[in-house]
């Protein structure tokens, strides 16, 4: 069992910036929608032969999957209240990004996903049970997004008629605002889905090109998220998780691919995330364990095929702790400096009930 304590970090690593925020939504959506259109002027208009034509339309086809998954990871960013300094606009905002994956609730995954952090990998973590019994990896591909896109409908229909969810751990967002953020959920996906059929209705192989494709493609990308971040993994500080350090995840991913160091601090931004991993790094924290990593990009789906189950060894791990409960001196904060008042992992308090 891992034993090691958080180092406490400065405000600065958790402060959004609205630069870097926008830099994100705008990444985001050109990964989506540009290699879409050019996937479309490739099959429409390129002077190419069959055999060039094809595999280039499906190169395009993944990026531009990428590019929808992460307008998905958006909405992580913004329910997490990592977007913006105004928390209700960060979760607005990432929900309505969010909406633009068919089938996808931000909202319903927000409040499972809060219990996610708080017992990851524990007794108590949403996520595993759902999926258990999928064991190979063809499996895995096929079912994951239905079996949890199912139930992120679910949780978003309840919360949008005003119930609360069963979830133990609660959101640090007061119980009308996730009404209203689950109702928006609702707006916003029926709004994307609008615009696609209007794509649709334009020119079909379009809309076929640069809605369908990608995201049906995105659907592969998500159902392999899970397993790439968790399976094969145990349930402490710094062993909860994989980073996958591959540049080439950095770019796909915004720098969301240190997951590990997201579960250790679900506060900092994900932009911040591979600074973080390089601080922990020159700190000695990483030379005193062997944190779980994937360096290679193919490499970060080895545990695709790895067992993905609840573990009952290791002691209880509450990352929305202020990590100056983990530590007895605060080390440094983003700027290289030091901090005498580290803030709270969540950015607000959540509720227990």
């Amino acid at each position: 069992m891992n034993t090691i304590k958080r180092p406490a970090l400065g405000r600065s690593w958790y402060t959004p910036s609205h630069v870097w925020a926008a830099s994100y939504l705008l990444y985001a959506v050109v990964l989506f929608m540009l290699p879409g259109w050019g996937s479309y002027q490739v099959a429409m208009h390129a002077t190419l032969p069959l055999a060039a034509k094809v595999p280039l339309i499906v190169l395009l086809t993944v990026l531009s999957g990428y590019g929808l998954n992460m307008m998905g990871f958006v909405g992580h960013e913004g329910t997490h209240g990592s977007l913006f300094r105004n928390r209700k606009l960060s979760a607005l905002t990432g929900i309505f990004f969010a909406s633009a994956v068919p089938t996808y609730f931000e909202m319903g995954f927000a409040v499972s996903h809060w219990n996610h952090h708080r017992y990851t990998n524990q007794d108590g973590d949403p996520d595993p049970g759902p999926v258990m019994g999928l064991k190979t990896w063809w499996q895995r591909l096929l079912f994951t997004r239905p079996i949890y896109n199912t139930l992120y409908f679910k949780h978003t229909l309840e919360l949008a008629r005003g119930k609360e969810t069963h979830f133990k751990y609660k959101m640090a967002y007061s119980q009308p605002d996730q009404v209203l953020f689950a109702r928006a959920n609702f707006v916003f996906a029926l709004l994307w889905l609008a615009a696609y059929v209007a794509v649709l209705v334009y020119d079909w192989r379009l809309g076929v090109l640069a809605v369908v494709l990608p995201s049906l493609t995105v659907n592969f990308i998500g159902a392999c998220q899970i397993y790439i971040d968790h399976a094969g993994v145990g349930s402490g500080v710094f062993n909860n998780a994989w980073s996958r350090t591959s540049p080439l995840m950095t770019i796909l991913f915004f720098g969301a691919n240190y997951h590990l160091e997201h579960h250790a601090y679900p506060g900092i931004p994900c932009y911040r995330l591979p600074a973080l991993a390089r601080w922990l790094r020159a700190s000695d924290t990483y030379g005193a364990i062997q944190p779980p990593v994937q360096r290679g990009f193919l490499g970060a789906f080895v545990p695709l095929t790895l067992p993905y189950v609840i573990n009952r060894s290791s002691a209880d791990f509450d990352a929305f702790r202020s990590a100056a409960e983990d530590t007895e001196s605060p080390l440094g904060d983003a700027h290289g400096g030091r901090n005498t008042a580290p803030s709270d992992l969540s950015g607000a308090k959540p509720n227990h009930v």
